[in-house]
């Protein structure tokens, strides 16, 4: 584990996963010197898991690229090295974080294919608490439901309650739930943010009422 902390990503690993480049998860052309000899290696699973030097990993740059052909480059990468759903990057963010606040094409697959990756994950781990990364918070002291209200992410909303009902009462480090943070920053079409608002109090009524720290309700 430490000797991952110190290894960074290089710029071959970096690239795969700006242009999405699913051949690298199958092996890449071994390189003498400058020349590459035409064979094929396969890097070992920790070559997967290391992270650029502010901390992202190959999950939090294909989410920062958005672009559709992402999506099965994040569900191989998720299938295979499911731990990626861990990591944070130098501003707290997880991938679940990031694909929080982007609503784009890669950010919506990741999000698909969460709950399933961690019940994998689950089912393999034996011993002791495993994280639950929809409860972490960054460096803004906020939780993945709170900057999906923050950037205006319906669709990550909707999602993160369906990966965990008690999300509509998830307290930031102001003690504000996500609807505090609707009601100070939601710009949402006004159909989805009824349909948003509906389904937070019918998952729990009482966030309408949770008061933050100033004192104060999402209706006031």
């Amino acid at each position: 584990e430490q000797a991952l902390v110190k290894r960074k990503m290089d710029n071959r690993l970096y690239k795969a996963a700006v242009t999405m480049d699913l051949e690298v998860f199958h092996g890449v052309r071994r390189i003498n010197g400058d020349i590459e000899d035409g064979s094929i290696i396969r890097p070992d699973d920790a070559y997967f898991l290391v992270q650029t030097p502010d901390g992202s990993n190959i999950i939090h740059i294909a989410l920062q690229q958005g672009k559709s052909q992402g999506e099965r480059f994040v569900e191989e990468a998720l299938d295979s090295f499911p731990s990626l759903i861990f990591q944070a990057d130098s501003h707290g963010d997880t991938p679940i974080h990031l694909a929080a606040q982007l609503d784009n094409p890669v950010s919506q697959a990741f999000l698909r294919r969460f709950s399933g990756v961690y019940i994998k994950i689950r089912r393999q781990h034996t011993q002791g608490v495993l994280a639950q990364p929809w409860k972490a918070k960054n460096s803004k002291g906020n939780m993945p439901i709170h900057e999906a209200f923050r950037t205006n992410n319906v669709y990550a909303a909707l999602a993160l309650l369906k990966i965990d009902s008690d999300a509509a009462a998830f307290l930031n480090n102001l003690g504000e739930t996500p609807l505090h943070v609707y009601a100070r920053c939601g710009f949402f079409p006004i159909d989805r943010g009824d349909q948003l608002f509906e389904t937070m109090i019918a998952h729990n009524i009482s966030a309408a009422y949770a008061r933050d720290k100033d004192g104060l309700t999402p209706l006031l």
